[in-house]
């Protein structure tokens, strides 16, 4: 869509209109406007499996290893693979947009989301990271 178009459709919004694209519609789900073609957007996050804002326990995720043990293997195509698992899952839940993978550096052994960023080493970091996304996106 050209910048054009997308301020023509800003423009032709009303003001509630705009403020409810702000708000979300739930904890993984952002408002739509279908009579202006926007969709509604489902959401989802979870570095070792889809994690579902739904209070229906009856929804299941599989559960992969924490992306730290991920980066151990140095395997860039495990990476791959683990990636389009989790395309997989995302796709069959509806999720329309996956919010990851977490690409910070380990900085201290006592930071807490370290579990779910693959290594302190940057070079790892990146070329684990972009495999996983190449798996998320090859779908």
């Amino acid at each position: 869509m050209a910048n054009i178009e997308i301020d023509t459709m800003i423009n032709s919004l009303a003001l509630e209109e705009k403020i409810s694209l702000l708000a979300g519609k739930s904890f993984s789900e952002t408002v739509g406007i279908p009579h202006k073609g926007i969709p509604s957007i489902k959401t989802a996050d979870g570095p070792n499996g889809i994690r579902s804002a739904a209070t229906d326990l009856d929804i299941k995720s599989a559960c992969f290893p924490a992306a730290c043990n991920l980066a151990a293997t140095f395997d860039v195509d495990l990476a791959e693979q683990f990636g389009r698992a989790l395309g997989v899952e995302a796709r069959g839940k509806g999720v329309n947009c996956m919010l990851g993978p977490t690409v910070c550096m380990h900085r201290h052994p006592l930071g807490g989301r370290n579990f779910e960023s693959y290594s302190e080493d940057p070079f790892l970091t990146g070329k684990m990271s972009s495999k996983v996304i190449q798996g998320l996106q090859s779908l």
